[in-house]
């Protein structure tokens, strides 16, 4: 599994933590978050040579 939904009370969780913003009303769709995995998988995809090829040099300095 590459990512999960998270449930009402994680979602107001991270919101009583200043993670999330406030943005998008009271009628905001609950977020996603990456398993590990996941984030391995994503990291690998990003730093393929065709991902970095359609990078802003300014943004692989940071990486």
């Amino acid at each position: 599994m590459i990512g999960v939904q998270l449930t009402y009370q994680e979602f107001r969780s991270l919101k009583s933590q200043i993670v999330i913003s406030n943005r998008g009303g009271p009628h905001r769709a609950l977020p996603y978050a990456f398993t590990e995995q996941g984030v391995a998988m994503l990291s690998s995809v990003l730093r393929s040579p065709r991902a970095v090829s359609g990078l802003s040099p300014d943004f692989i300095e940071g990486m």
